[in-house]
């Protein structure tokens, strides 16, 4: 039997949810996009789910886009719990200079943005991330 638990947290507009995909004893653990303006609310959050049942491993980390409502809580989230691998979309340099304006005139800019659109990989290995994945559209962009 396949089972999908999902919960999204009360943090705004913004994202954070998590879930769990179970087949028989296996389960695989995911979050999708960890961010918000309301910080206080999103620690709230990341705390909560850091001390659910299984806290400490998180197999994928889906990540929408870089903006800051969505990434904002990358750092104390890969802080919080060992995380395997983490799923991003591939940006053109276009792409990335479009993301770093638009923080840049909402007054967002953090180093942890500047590092996540720089080299995403990096950033993320350096946040002990054992693997990451980039997905492209399927027209190239």
């Amino acid at each position: 039997m396949l089972e999908n638990v999902r919960i999204q947290h009360p943090i705004g507009q913004s994202r954070f949810h998590n879930g769990e995909v179970r087949v028989g004893e296996e389960s695989i653990s995911y979050v999708y996009d960890c961010g918000s303006e309301k910080d206080t609310a999103l620690q709230t959050a990341i705390n909560d789910y850091a001390d659910r049942d299984g806290a400490g491993r998180l197999d994928i980390l889906f990540v929408s886009h870089p903006d800051s409502d969505h990434v904002s809580g990358l750092d104390s989230l890969l802080a919080t719990v060992e995380t395997e691998t983490v799923v991003l979309p591939y940006l053109s340099n276009i792409e990335r200079l479009a993301i770093i304006a638009k923080a840049a005139a909402g007054g967002h800019v953090t180093g942890t943005l500047s590092s996540l659109v720089s080299d995403p990989k990096e950033c993320f290995f350096d946040r002990g991330v054992a693997r990451v994945v980039f997905v492209e559209s399927d027209d190239g962009r």
